[in-house]
């Protein structure tokens, strides 16, 4: 994928996508487009440098039309997450809400957040693989600032069962609950 940047000025910036792939920006944590675009046009930069990351959140399941596919695709995910330790398997980590068991592990190394998990359901490994991409490495302010559209986007919302969708709705509300409390201890630090 080739994302190309322009400076039109110091203080302005364009984003965009050579195939016309759409992506979302994210300058220093904050989110600049909300909604996923070819071109996007960042004005008034006043920092002297910014962490830039641009998400293509369409990229890997986006190629596949039809749901049985993705679906397929995401169970294969969750065969290829990484094995949680042990020690992690155990009610202070299952997540409640799911119809499956599972396990989610935070931990905060150098402001960032490192998420591992576990589930006895492959479908379930594979949509908190999706989340682990998307959220893992990230700073509390920058997982906070990413909502979850990509799911939507993605079709997930409207394809799983109702059961799994409440899961799935717990597991991101555990990843945000968990970004404001180490957020909230960061801030205490400073």
């Amino acid at each position: 994928m080739v994302i190309s940047m322009q400076a039109q000025n110091r203080y302005n910036l364009i984003f965009f996508a050579e195939n016309g792939e759409k992506f979302v920006v994210i300058l220093n944590g904050v989110v600049q487009n909300k909604t996923p675009a070819t071109n996007v046009q960042v004005t008034d930069l006043k920092a002297s440098g910014y962490k830039v990351r641009i998400d293509f959140e369409q990229e890997e399941l986006g190629f596949f039309d039809d749901w049985s596919d993705r679906y397929g695709y995401v169970i294969d995910l969750g065969k290829n997450l990484e094995p949680l330790s042990e020690e992690f398997k155990t009610d202070e980590y299952l997540v409640p809400g799911c119809q499956s068991r599972l396990w989610l592990h935070t931990e905060l190394q150098q402001d960032q957040m490192h998420i591992t998990a576990d589930s006895d359901s492959l479908i379930v490994k594979g949509l908190v693989a999706i989340m682990i991409r998307v959220y893992s490495g990230q700073s509390p302010d920058q997982i906070l600032n990413t909502p979850p559209q990509f799911l939507s986007d993605l079709g997930f919302e409207s394809n799983l069962s109702p059961s799994r969708a409440n899961g799935l709705n717990s597991m991101i509300q555990k990843i945000q609950m968990l970004a404001k409390q180490y957020q909230h201890m960061l801030k205490s630090q400073a």
